[in-house]
């Protein structure tokens, strides 16, 4: 079943936002207002929400005269919303990464090569990013940049954002490719955002992707990125100010690249606790990560078979348990809590004759809880695995189950969990010169309301992750109709109206067995 809509028109205030022939059309509003607005909201909101993955951007699909129709995927709407968007010649293929403000406002897409609003018109000063001659050769004519999960955004307080990206270089003394890492440092805080910096190097040269996890403090920032062939991890420390630090270690199996030349993408849990790299000829290493110290430990390895087809990409579920891993043709499965780690098959595609049926590629975890896996060749469709907190097959693996009105290729965002937060009671909070931020508060949206199909219920809570939650519907005589645990980290929950009858249903939210919120919603059908 494909619970994924397709709008054609979505309202701000009283003005409409519509789409004709693939084109975002803005009437009414002006883009500088239709800015404003947004802005104005984020403020009053600043302490509600932490949305900053809810609206992901893709796709390439040239058409009339080398125009690129793009399409985004937008969490804010009553289930995943759909729409077409034409960005500034901008080929999202390869690589792309997203960002939106707190309330869930999109503010930045970047494809490695250029860094575009949320119009896709390229910001002031964000013409050029990772510059060289992989830029020359790849970006100038409108191309991606070759490198799947390059790039980072993290929000440095409210007003900032610091991205962290990878370009290239060749180095034959190494006798591999090379990455040099760059910071840039982005101001959201006005009607459009603008470059403060941009391509400023940090130390180290890299040829694996990253991965970050919020440092323990709740405020920092870790990346890190292994070397490939070696056994040595680079680990950078973002500070609230922008400024960094790095620290190597080493630790764990020699990945050489004699033996081992292939590489994936690895990736934090959403707790912080567990860090996976992914070689996809060799196997995959799992540490304990320490979010204050940013040391990794207790290394647990899972040798490929020969037979394995190369791979690409890794995700965690958001209860931090079960660590997914894919070939072009077989996801697995590992579970963490188990006494000896090993793999389980949950999806298996044979063939797959594009665009219909194509293999697996890139995975990330939504908002939702779902995982989203797009494709290994141009395609018109994304795979998806519903409940990923459950064990084996009972996670549901659906090929094909999102389309799209326009053309995508192995790029998905790559996302960290920005909802982690402090570690409490941890004494790292006091290493940190960051300036705190106000928690976000308890909070339960319902849309649409009144309603007369599925409804969307969207919570907001201080601390994600630590505590039981729960949501129990009843009807007006108490009785109950419905209940749902919310996983760790996911923030959104569908709710089926139709086998209960029209009237007055009250929705309560537990954490902890404790009642934190109260709403209502109207189930009215003609």
């Amino acid at each position: 079943m494909k619970r994924f809509l397709t709008r054609t028109d979505f309202y701000l205030g009283n003005s409409s936002l519509r789409m004709e022939k693939g084109m975002l059309m803005v009437s009414c509003l002006s883009i500088k207002q239709v800015y404003l607005i947004s802005i104005l909201l984020s403020l009053v909101h600043l302490c509600q929400a932490q949305k900053h993955d809810y609206v992901w951007v893709n796709g390439y699909g040239a058409q009339w005269g080398g125009e690129f129709v793009n399409f985004l995927l937008d969490f804010n709407f009553s289930d995943v919303e759909i729409e077409s968007i034409v960005f500034n010649n901008a080929d999202l293929s390869d690589q792309v990464t997203c960002f939106a403000d707190y309330n869930g406002n999109l503010h930045l897409v970047s494809n490695g090569c250029r860094l575009f609003d949320s119009f896709g018109n390229i910001i002031q000063g964000g013409d050029t990013l990772n510059p060289g001659p992989m830029y020359n050769a790849w970006c100038v004519n409108g191309g991606s940049y070759p490198m799947a999960f390059g790039l980072i955004f993290m929000p440095i307080g409210s007003k900032k954002v610091l991205a962290f990206h990878l370009g290239l270089k060749d180095d034959s003394k190494f006798g591999i490719t090379r990455w040099p890492a760059y910071k840039s440092l982005i101001d959201i805080s006005g009607l459009a955002p603008t470059v403060d910096s941009i391509n400023i190097k940090v130390e180290g040269y890299h040829a694996e992707s990253p991965a970050a996890c919020q440092h323990g403090n709740g405020k920092d920032w870790w990346v890190v990125v292994p070397e490939k062939g070696t056994d040595h991890y680079h680990k950078y420390r973002f500070y609230g100010n922008g400024q960094v630090e790095l620290s190597k270690q080493q630790i764990g199996y020699d990945y050489h690249y004699t033996p081992c030349p292939a590489t994936a993408i690895h990736s934090f849990s959403p707790d912080g606790k567990t860090y996976v790299r992914y070689n996809n000829t060799c196997g995959l290493s799992f540490f304990d990560f320490d979010r204050c110290s940013g040391e990794l430990s207790n290394e647990r390895q899972i040798v490929l078979p020969d037979v394995f087809p190369p791979g690409a990409s890794t995700v965690f579920s958001s209860n931090s348990r079960f660590c997914y891993y894919n070939s072009s043709r077989v996801i697995m499965q590992v579970d963490l809590e188990a006494d000896i780690l090993q793999s389980d098959t949950i999806a298996i595609v044979d063939t797959f004759p594009a665009p219909f049926n194509a293999g697996f590629a890139l995975m990330q975890r939504g908002p939702d809880g779902r995982i989203y896996i797009c494709t290994t060749s141009s395609t018109k469709s994304w795979h998806v695995i519903e409940y990923p907190d459950l064990k084996g097959v009972d996670c549901w693996a659906q090929p094909n189950a999102m389309d799209f009105p326009s053309w995508s290729f192995i790029a998905i965002p790559n996302i960290p969990n920005y909802r982690l937060g402090a570690l409490e009671g941890s004494p790292c909070d006091t290493l940190s010169t960051s300036i705190a931020e106000p928690g976000p508060q308890v909070e339960m949206k319902i849309y649409p309301n009144p309603a007369s199909g599925p409804v969307q219920i969207e919570i907001t809570l201080p601390e994600y992750g630590g505590k039981d939650t729960e949501l129990v519907i009843h009807d007006a005589l108490g009785r109950e109709v419905h209940r749902h645990r919310f996983s760790p980290y996911a923030y959104l929950h569908l709710w089926d109206t139709s086998q209960v009858p029209n009237g007055t249903y009250i929705l309560q939210l537990y954490s902890d067995e404790r009642p934190v919120a109260t709403s209502r919603v109207v189930v009215m059908r003609e």
